[in-house]
């Protein structure tokens, strides 16, 4: 053995002698590559793993709400929220607020001391001069846009009782009046009216908040008598639609 065959490597006599070391050093390279293809690929599922469970507990969870967008963005719920869907865009708004509860006066340009009476929510509120709500109760007027219009009305004449003038056994207390209809018919708040006929009321007060009158405005017993003694003649109603 020659000192060449004895200190170099590899061997002469080996498989990856001289002549294939070129051969050896690629083996080697292209398993090294493989392992690093592999730690990488296990290193972005480990990544991935934490997003995909956001993205899972916001799609199942009822109290979350939360989401991922297209870009992997999380968005609080309510957002308005943007991605691409294809080559279009694709935008999402926020859902709508829900509407107030019908409790809630709605905005109005008027001032003062004051009825305030809404046709859609068939609510009366009673204002006073420094713009405290005094009272707010559930009525039962007429919910169409007449009888009467939406407007700015004083209050003209009150009566303790009075009765329906085509039907004069229908009857109510506490008439505060403030328009007129296009019959001549008064127009006004007052308590929900009996029939002396059959001696029952039209309506029960439970059913107050739903528009079961012609044209006045019909109150429960106690609001009726609150109103007779708030509103006297000149008192300022805001009718809103």
């Amino acid at each position: 053995m020659n000192s060449t065959s004895r200190w170099c490597w590899p061997p002469a006599n080996s498989p990856v002698g001289p002549s294939g070391g070129g051969r050896y050093a690629a083996g080697v390279f292209e398993r090294t590559a493989r392992i690093g293809v592999a730690v990488m690929l296990a290193v972005g599922l480990l990544i991935a793993a934490p997003i995909t469970t956001v993205a899972t507990a916001g799609a199942d969870s009822a109290d979350s709400g939360f989401r991922l967008d297209e870009v992997g963005r999380l968005s609080a719920p309510g957002a308005a929220s943007a991605g691409r869907l294809g080559n279009a865009m694709r935008v999402t708004d926020p859902p709508p607020l829900p509407p107030p509860p019908p409790w809630v006066m709605p905005p109005h340009g008027e001032t003062g001391r004051r009825a305030v009476y809404s046709k859609t929510n068939q609510w009366v509120w009673t204002v006073e001069a420094d713009g405290t709500i005094s009272s707010a109760q559930p009525v039962s007027g007429r919910r169409t846009w007449n009888q009467p219009n939406p407007g700015v009305y004083q209050v003209f004449s009150r009566s303790p009782q009075t009765c329906n003038i085509t039907n004069r056994h229908i009857c109510m207390r506490w008439m505060v009046r403030f328009t007129v209809g296009p019959s001549g018919d008064n127009i006004g708040f007052h308590e929900i009216p009996m029939n002396h006929q059959t001696g029952r009321f039209l309506q029960t007060e439970a059913q107050l908040g739903q528009a079961r009158s012609d044209g006045c405005v019909r109150m429960s017993t106690a609001s009726a008598q609150f109103m007779w003694n708030w509103a006297p003649v000149g008192t300022t109603v805001v009718v809103l639609p």
